[in-house]
């Protein structure tokens, strides 16, 4: 009895050291993606109507997501958003696409590579070449790559059978099912705020 009883506190010891390290771990990877750099969605820069409208959706998003988008994610779903409208695509390509893009950087542009991901968006991997940088940064451009492969995969509009998720994962290659699912959600809501607004003021 007394052998067991040391080797349970043994195996709590144990639990609580890792989790313990998962802790720190977890808040490392966090303060790593926030101190990550960022660039521009939009030339205009992050508008009064983005700050709005950051605002308003910070009242509606839920999972995870209320107070956490800023005018600056803000822009990058309007940019995104603006692109597939731009293509002649319709609200479900937006919402798709914003998706990919909630799931693989939480609508932030990031200039490097962050926690053993990618850059950019859609968390996409840098060339060897200096350009590959630079169109991997522009909003536009990457949006109308993720929108390529997907029209590649899904020809004839037959991305508009299967689940946001389900095709959101394909293009981008992910196992992840849990996080597309939660976020799906998340990115009907801001393509709906986005859709019929005006370019920013």
């Amino acid at each position: 009895m007394k052998r067991f009883y040391r080797h349970l506190c043994g195996a709590a010891a144990i639990l609580a050291v890792v989790a313990v390290a998962t802790t720190l771990t977890l808040r490392a990877g966090v303060a790593h993606a926030s101190a990550a750099e960022t660039a521009p969605c939009a030339a205009a820069g992050v508008t009064r109507t983005d700050e709005a409208l950051a605002r308003s959706l910070n009242a509606q998003l839920a999972t995870g997501m209320p107070g956490r988008i800023s005018g600056y994610q803000a822009s990058c779903a309007r940019a995104i958003v603006q692109e597939v409208q731009a293509r002649g695509l319709d609200r479900r390509a937006a919402v798709i696409t914003v998706a990919a893009a909630l799931v693989e950087g939480g609508l932030n542009n990031y200039t490097r590579i962050v926690d053993d991901g990618g850059a950019g968006l859609f968390h996409q991997g840098i060339g060897p070449r200096p350009n590959d940088a630079a169109k991997l940064l522009d909003a536009r451009r990457a949006t109308d790559e993720f929108l390529d492969r997907m029209q590649r995969l899904y020809p004839h509009g037959s991305w508009h059978q299967p689940t946001i998720d389900q095709v959101s994962r394909r293009v981008q290659g992910s196992a992840d099912i849990r996080e597309h699912v939660v976020q799906d959600v998340q990115a009907q809501r801001i393509v709906d705020a986005i859709w019929s607004t005006t370019d920013p003021a």
